[in-house]
């Protein structure tokens, strides 16, 4: 075992800073006998830490009943697997819940705790219960502190020891609740007296209530969370903030309890990589340090990755919100358990390497080993290691990944990353409008583009610029400062239409003090209230027609979701792990849409008549004095313009630009549209006197990381096996060192040492890492 600290944003392994690398090994659905085999063979793959839940069901299977140490069932031996553990000297994070998801039963609550008490579950307008607990209810919490007494009773002497280093509070809190229910509301009593008591003190008097509302209450007391179909977006984004608050005052309970428990250790959160409502990661990062989920292929697409830029996206995103604190691959993702979906070794490959080089210091794989549900079902997530613990063709990689980090994870560590000065901004607020319960058929379409430029654009755009050889910073709106901004040339926000007068401001201020804003979406025309932007300079200009929105491909994306969706309805009565249908019931739509919405869109052209690909909607705008275009649907109508403010420089685009870039149509789109999309957005930023960090290469990706006289550099190949030049600023360096490949690539030394250009040949879905040095310094 190692000393393991940490500290701030740093992770201390044996006093030196360093990468944990691990995963989840799920013991209580994996046979006992088998778990001496998988042990070993982790540890032999040079990882150093394993988390697990630790299922309160699985443990008090009986109210006042507890198992630790197998006296009932060898997989209850908890104790036997923490001295396999530490047999193999590898350290541990835990989770014990209360919640633990994972597809498993009750999500990890006792069943008898539902059964006795089912006032404490979440209610439904329609009278109906919902199978998930209100966690606020006292009677839940009341239990929960009863668990948490014992599970951290029975874990004392390993955190004591330092074998156990860190202690995730929950897991994925609100997703249970929220994540695939009917529509948000929660009817629960006890919740509704909550959501009351949030509005006097939000509010203080009704009048101001109705006042933001735009309502006719007379009492607080007669207000009820939003009713589907009648309630208004700004009831709807009043709940949902009371909902991310209620959640945040429950995880600061459980931290309450774990406190007077008297454990001292590392505490954490996390949440899927798409921060959608309830999940506001920077609000519940005073708590603990948020980790991030990430699963990045989840359809039957014959591609190596779904979103093939999430991967660069998130650990940037992550590493920007948590000040204090270190980035976490909470789950990063090694399979799938839908068994139609085959997720290929090289997508666990690019996925960790990745997001270590993007500032990743502590990867959790989610999962190492397959499972065995006690029933004898099996639960297959195309894990590094079978049913049995036996290694499987992933488990290649993962120890190949291993190996590299032990050697090379201090100096990984201690560099720090290259950037351009360009961001791309997220603006949480509209994740509150995701949440509609009044969605139809009939506007199903524009709620998914909407839903497409929350939750895909910012990646997408992550795409776009990695293969354009820039290497953005990922900010968000809400945490970053005026001062923060003014450091920047470019920033890029997709937008819904409104921002809060503080973000207005703020961007409003960037652009005067000599920025350039790039909008993409829908122009900002009111405040998060519904009040309109009065003298507006960002967004002046007006639309070309009163339905200025065209859309393509309508029929074409309902018509083959319906198709798929059938087919799918057919298909999972055939899949025998029936906890796992909570999880794709909720994910096999988002998927379906993204495949297929990503896939229509037109032309336009630039100024100087060069073609440029637009996605699923193009908006049109009036110019006149002071707007100018820069994108023309037909020869009377503007997609996007151009405004001047003070110093700086106001660009709106009226349509999803790029938004294939995170989507399986990545890999099948015509070349020129992806060029056509890095042409433009190139001569963008070169105008703002945004430099490229090298040759852009067609499917690769790289990024740079210096420490002092050392460049270590990743290069990512999304393509086929190719020869390439990298041309960077490699006159500073007299040679190079590879420190990584994974398959079959190779790179001339002699070459560069004479020419100062790396040349060499990437094989497919190949990652590389060289260091390069010099001599001189």
């Amino acid at each position: 075992m190692k000393n393991i600290e940490i500290k701030g944003k740093k992770v201390l392994i044996n006093g030196s800073e360093g990468i944990l690398y691990g995963g989840e090994f799920q013991y209580f659905r994996i046979p006992f006998s088998t778990w001496e085999t998988a042990i070993k063979n982790l540890a032999e793959a040079n990882l150093n830490f394993i988390s697990f839940y630790i299922p309160w069901i699985w443990h008090e299977y009986e109210e006042g009943v507890f198992d630790f140490e197998g006296k009932t069932l060898p997989e209850r031996n908890l104790k036997a697997l923490f001295e396999i553990i530490e047999k193999h000297k590898i350290n541990v994070m835990v989770r014990p819940g209360p919640y633990v998801y994972a597809e498993y039963q009750g999500f990890g609550v006792p069943e008898w705790i539902r059964e006795k008490y089912p006032e404490i579950l979440v209610l439904y307008e329609d009278g109906t219960k919902s199978h998930e607990v209100s966690v606020r209810t006292d009677i839940f919490l009341e239990y929960v502190e009863k668990w948490y007494k014992k599970v951290f009773e029975f874990l004392l002497p390993f955190f004591e020891s330092n074998m156990i280093f860190g202690c995730q509070i929950d897991n994925e809190s609100g997703l249970p609740q929220f994540g695939n229910a009917p529509f948000m509301s929660d009817m629960n009593p006890d919740t509704i007296n909550k959501f009351r008591s949030y509005l006097k003190e939000r509010f203080s008097e009704i009048k101001d209530y109705n006042d933001f509302c735009k309502s006719n209450i007379k009492d607080f007391s007669n207000v009820l969370p939003p009713i589907k179909l009648k309630a208004t977006t700004l009831e709807f984004r009043v709940y949902a903030e009371f909902i991310e608050q209620y959640l945040y005052d429950y995880l600061v309970i459980l931290k309450g309890f774990i406190d007077k428990i008297g454990i001292k250790t590392f505490f954490y959160l996390n949440d899927p990589y798409l921060c959608q409502w309830p999940h506001n990661s920077i609000k519940k990062s005073a708590i603990a340090p948020v980790g991030y989920d990430v699963y990045p292929k989840f359809t039957t697409s014959p591609n190596t990755h779904d979103l093939p830029f999430v991967i660069s996206y998130i650990s940037e995103y992550f590493t920007s919100i948590m000040k204090n604190g270190p980035t976490i691959g909470a789950e990063v993702g090694t399979g799938w358990f839908d068994p139609r979906v085959n997720v290929a070794p090289e997508a666990t490959l690019q996925l960790s390497m990745n997001i270590i080089a993007r500032n990743t210091n502590i990867l959790s794989y989610y999962i190492l080993q397959d499972c065995t549900e006690t029933d004898g079902t099996h639960w297959i997530f195309k894990a590094p290691l079978d049913i049995n613990g036996n290694t499987t063709p992933r488990y290649e990689y993962v120890k190949k990944i291993g190996d590299f980090i032990h050697k090379n994870s201090n100096i990984i560590s201690k560099s720090s990353e290259l950037y351009s000065s360009v961001a791309i901004a997220v603006y949480t607020f509209p994740s509150l409008d995701m949440v509609k319960a009044n969605i139809n058929f009939r506007n199903v379409v524009e709620e998914s583009n909407k839903a497409m430029l929350r939750f895909n654009g910012a990646s997408s755009m992550m795409g776009v610029l990695v293969e354009s050889a820039y290497n953005p910073k990922v900010i968000n709106l809400d945490s970053s400062s005026l001062e923060e901004l003014k450091k920047l040339k470019v920033i890029i926000v997709f937008s819904l239409g409104y921002f809060d007068k503080e973000t207005y401001k703020k961007l409003k201020d960037f652009v005067y003090s000599g920025g350039s804003l790039i909008t993409i979406g829908y122009p900002v025309k009111e405040y998060e209230d519904g009040s309109i932007i009065e003298n507006n300079v960002l967004y002046p200009a007006e639309q070309h027609l009163k339905d200025n929105m065209y859309e393509f491909g309508n029929a074409s994306v309902v018509s083959s979701i319906t198709y798929d969706m059938a087919n799918y309805q057919l298909y999972r009565k055939q899949i025998k792990h029936k906890h796992s249908l909570n999880t794709i019931d909720m994910i096999q739509p988002m998927a379906e849409s993204a495949r297929y919405i990503t896939k229509y869109g037109t032309w336009l052209n630039d100024e100087k008549g060069k073609k440029v690909w637009a996605s699923r909607f193009v908006t049109t705008w009036k110019t006149r004095h002071g707007v100018y275009p820069l994108l023309r649907y037909n020869k009377d109508s503007v997609a996007s313009y151009y405004v001047r403010y003070g110093h700086g420089k106001s660009i709106f685009i009226g349509t999803m630009l790029g938004i294939f870039y995170d989507s399986p149509c990545y890999y099948t789109e015509d070349i020129s549209k992806r060029n056509s999309i890095i042409d433009f957005m190139t001569s963008i930023l070169k105008e703002s006197g945004v430099k490229p960090l090298y040759d852009k290469i067609q499917d690769i990706e790289v990024i740079f990381r210096e420490e002092k006289n050392v460049l270590l550099t990743f290069i990512i190949n999304r393509g086929n096996k190719k020869e390439i030049k990298l041309d960077h600023e490699f006159h500073l360096y007299d040679t190079f060192e590879t420190l990584f490949f994974a398959k079959e690539s190779i790179f001339d030394k002699e070459y560069f040492e004479k020419n100062n250009i790396l040349k060499g040949t990437i094989d497919k879905d190949d990652v590389c890492v060289l260091s390069f040095y010099s001599f001189r310094l």
